[in-house]
């Protein structure tokens, strides 16, 4: 079995979906270490936006997919103020980085780096990403607001597409399911009814119909297999 396929993993990631089904808040960003995520927290107190911290959390938007299975810190707040922190942060990194940084690491990266920060923002820092569009612009590569705006549009639609769950992580919740075990019934219910929210602020499924079907499927053989072996062993 997949290291990020282990049962403490999954029971982790069922108690966070139904946390988070519950909450109005949402996966905002997810960091490595508290310290990382101390400017956005701060940002958020200075602004009175309400928010929520999950540590030692793992991460349930790609877990099943086998990208990343730990995300020590997640930030949650409401889709609703998704924009308005974006903007903040944005604002915020404008005024720091009126200062050129020389010896910043961002400064030894070729032009082909500093692109892949601009496409893939939500993977950076909002620091790093202006730092990033300054440097740019000073090699001759300057981006206009209009192509800024493609690219993180872009983007955002490409992180909201559906994901695959891979054919072992498939196997092993019919497996478990036949076998009649728990395990089985949330590896089918993750499958099929888990959403992850979407940079647009959306909540939508994580997989794609097909995985979805599937984690329906062994669900119920779950539901089925257990009541079977619950009757043979009372009889």
């Amino acid at each position: 079995m997949p290291k990020h396929l282990t049962p403490q993993n999954i029971f982790a990631i069922f108690r966070q979906t139904l946390t988070q089904n519950m909450s109005e808040l949402r996966l905002y960003r997810t960091y490595s270490h508290i310290e990382d995520a101390k400017e956005l927290i701060e940002l958020l107190e200075k602004n009175k936006i309400r928010f929520s911290i999950v540590e030692n959390a793992v991460d349930v938007d790609v877990t099943f997919s086998g990208n990343k299975t730990q995300s020590d810190i997640q930030i949650l707040i409401n889709p609703e103020h998704f924009e308005a922190v974006d903007r903040l942060s944005s604002e915020k990194a404008e005024d720091e980085i009126q200062y050129d940084y020389p010896d910043h690491y961002l400064q030894d990266f070729s032009v082909e780096e500093l692109m892949e920060i601009i496409q893939k923002k939500d993977e950076w820092s909002e620091f790093d990403f202006q730092l990033a569009l300054k440097i740019l612009e000073k090699r001759g590569k300057k981006i206009d607001e209009e192509e800024l705006n493609e690219i993180i549009l872009r983007r955002k639609k490409e992180r909201s597409k559906p994901e695959e769950s891979s054919q072992i992580q498939i196997f092993a919740g019919y497996f478990f399911a036949i076998l009649g075990g728990l395990l089985g019934l949330i590896i089918g219910w993750l499958l099929w009814k888990h959403k992850k929210t979407t940079p647009l602020g959306d909540r939508v499924y994580t997989y794609t119909e097909e995985h979805r079907k599937h984690g329906k499927r062994i669900f119920i053989l779950g539901l089925v297999a257990i009541l079977i072996w619950t009757l043979l062993m009372n009889m």
